[in-house]
């Protein structure tokens, strides 16, 4: 019998690529997936993008990724995904609660992944 029950991939081309994709040591690691309403116009998805982009106010973030799934059907009907990394594991509330404000009315779902980066060996 399988530990898991069900599987989920995201695969999306980021808009957003810094000059360097190596995670600060000890900086905390946030991956986050909406799951947009359906029929929501295009206008309304790079509204969303652009709110995921801002940085939340005195957040030290570093967004590394963000894009729109290119493979619906193994995404589980979640459309967007970003990759950002913080300084301080207490500014991961401030940037779900800037996209909940801006675009809560456009969102049916989130899953959040946090995670500490290890301090280089």
């Amino acid at each position: 019998m399988p530990i898991w029950e069900d599987v989920m991939a995201f695969d999306y081309i980021a808009d957003i690529v810094p000059g360097s994709l190596t995670p600060p040591p000890g900086s905390v690691g946030k991956i986050m997936l909406l799951k947009v309403k359906e029929n929501l116009s295009d206008e309304a998805k790079m509204e969303i993008m652009d709110v995921v982009k801002e940085k939340s106010a005195g957040a030290d973030q570093i967004t590394v990724g963000l894009g729109e799934t290119f493979s619906p059907v193994n995404a589980k009907g979640f459309s967007i995904a970003s990759v950002a990394y913080l300084k301080v594991l207490g500014e991961t509330d401030t940037l779900q609660d800037l996209v909940k404000e801006k675009v809560g009315d456009y969102v049916d779902g989130t899953i959040v992944v946090e995670f500490v980066v290890p301090l280089s060996s």
